[in-house]
């Protein structure tokens, strides 16, 4: 069986990230002290169904609660994994950030989906565009 591990910088060995596939859900971060939200109404959520998960890259789906995202494929961008933006921290320590798109469904283009893999079996979800979207969705196990 294939061990898919990713080494933390500074940590003792390497974490297993293999149990982080499944359905992942949860709200978007709605502080207006952090204004981290733009585009996204204050209750919406997020749905992260992940298939695969390996070292430089996931397969998987995504979706809003708002209609903007219905099941959407998450498109990697394979050349971030291997430039530093795949090893990019953060507060929180992800032990791992995927860089991707997904499409949307008002015409506008893709979204710039950022999902990052968190210690504690936790996931967040950064979906963004330029001028007109920016959501931050904290996802646990659904």
């Amino acid at each position: 069986m294939l061990l898919v591990a990713i080494c933390v910088t500074g940590g003792a060995g390497c974490t297993d990230v293999r149990g982080y596939h499944g359905s992942w859900q949860g709200a978007v971060v709605d502080s207006p002290s952090a204004q981290v939200r733009e585009g996204f109404g204050a209750t919406v959520t997020a749905t992260l169904t992940l298939e695969r998960v390996d070292t430089r890259d996931i397969a998987g789906r995504v979706s809003t609660s708002d209609g903007l995202l219905v099941d959407a494929p998450l498109v990697p961008i394979r050349p971030a994994a291997n430039d530093v933006l795949g090893d990019i921290s953060f507060a929180g320590d992800p032990l791992r950030t995927y860089f991707t798109s997904a499409a949307t469904t008002d015409g506008r283009g893709a979204a710039l989906v950022l999902v990052s893999l968190l210690p504690g079996d936790r996931a967040e979800v950064r979906i963004l565009r330029p001028a007109s979207l920016y959501g931050v969705f904290r996802l646990r196990r659904d």
